[in-house]
């Protein structure tokens, strides 16, 4: 049986045209003006209401026993009669030709194509509706989206008010420091406490994933650390005070690293302890760079973890790197993290330099040497330098 197709503009007629091409039922396109009722087969009118003279047409084509198929016809107009059959204007396309070949597949049981028509145009309308819904729910979405937007960049600048601002006077130290939070927020923090006027405190440490959560633990782990450092030069007994008040508090899928040194700012003797955190970094006056650490499990996990001690002592001239794991791990194009060798590489090579021009080298080398520009998790550096002797 033909199938035409009549439309004032012939965009929409071609666009059905190739969809019933696609399921293996020709059509053809004709203007209304060249309609003639002579013409037999299945009449699917796309402009509709029809102009005078082609609704004259439409009448006599049914009068003869022809099929119509108007879009976008109301009930309860002339053209509310057999042999017509009406579908809301925004019907889509997709589902016209289906209907179409729905028709010529019951032809001959008229009877069982009304009822698939009349589903199937319920089927549109819900179809219709829930598109106005999900259009509703998608706004909804972009506004509480943009409202957390604004909330995480708040986070940001509260979590970064949470560093120092500005590392201790009148000690024989200089600072550098570079932080980068894999999201908004991330879980890496440090602090740099006057323990009392001859030692400095210097702490490091990362929260496990990211997020409000992890950030929510580094401000905690603030204040619990200051609250138990202050006037206590064993670092190992400032990581037990930490882990006993973390574990009593922390759920299961959080936990920290740390690594903690107290500084005598006269003698120059570092004493540190670690939990769960990679071994960082010395670097002396023409010699390799050093790593230290100690054992200690993670904090945050088992109430009765016992934190070793070691001590060294520094010269004028030593540095101390300090870093999360964030910034070893890394990974290139291969997979392959950037490492500790890698760490150690870029800080002897720029050894000379000062630690501001050391500390940014090093993030180029390490953005370098990644495959992506964006950091896989928190990276977060901290140089301490023993002022060298004039």
């Amino acid at each position: 049986m033909q199938v035409y197709l009549i439309a004032e503009s012939e965009n929409r007629a071609r666009v059905l045209q190739r969809l019933l091409k696609n399921i293996s039922i020709p059509a053809r396109v004709k203007n209304p003006s060249r309609l003639r009722t002579g013409d037999a087969g299945i009449f699917v009118v796309l402009s509709v209401p029809p102009a005078d003279n082609l609704s004259k047409k439409i009448e006599r084509l049914v009068d003869q026993g022809q099929t119509l198929l108007l879009v976008g016809s109301e009930a309860g107009t002339q053209y509310d009669r057999p042999g017509i059959y009406r579908f809301p204007a925004d019907t889509p396309d997709p589902t016209l030709a289906s209907l179409i070949a729905l028709f010529l597949a019951f032809r001959d049981k008229e009877a069982h194509f009304d009822w698939i028509t009349d589903e199937l145009t319920q089927v549109n309308q819900s179809l219709v509706e829930e598109t106005k819904r999900l259009k509703a729910t998608r706004d909804e979405l972009d506004l509480k989206n943009k409202k957390m937007t604004e909330e995480l960049a708040l986070a940001n600048i509260i979590q970064n008010s949470l560093l120092p601002k500005e590392f201790p006077r009148d000690v024989p130290l200089n600072f550098s420091h570079k932080y980068i939070p894999h999201e908004y927020i991330g879980g890496d923090f440090f602090e740099i406490l006057q323990v009392d006027e001859r030692h400095l405190g210097i702490l490091i440490a990362d929260v496990s994933g990211h997020g409000v959560s992890s950030a929510l633990i580094t401000a905690m782990l603030k204040s619990t650390f200051i609250h138990a450092a202050r006037d206590c030069l064993s670092p190992g007994r400032v990581l037990r005070k930490v882990n006993v008040d973390f574990t009593r508090v922390m759920r299961t899928e959080h936990y920290i690293t740390a690594f903690y040194t107290v500084i005598d700012t006269e003698s120059y003797k570092l004493t540190y302890a670690a939990a769960g955190h990679p071994r960082q970094l010395i670097l002396r006056k023409g010699a390799p760079a050093e790593p230290i650490g100690a054992n200690g499990f993670f904090l945050g996990m088992f109430e009765s973890t016992v934190y070793d001690e070691k001590s060294i002592t520094l010269d004028p001239g030593d540095r101390l790197i300090f870093f999360t794991d964030g910034l070893i791990e890394c990974p290139n194009s291969e997979g392959r993290h950037f490492g500790a060798e890698n760490l150690k590489r870029v800080i002897e090579t720029h050894r000379d330099e000062d630690i501001e021009s050391l500390s940014k080298n090093l993030i180029v080398e390490l953005i370098a040497y990644m495959a992506d520009a964006r950091f896989p998790d928190d990276v977060t550096l901290l140089i301490g330098e023993i002022i060298p002797l004039l």
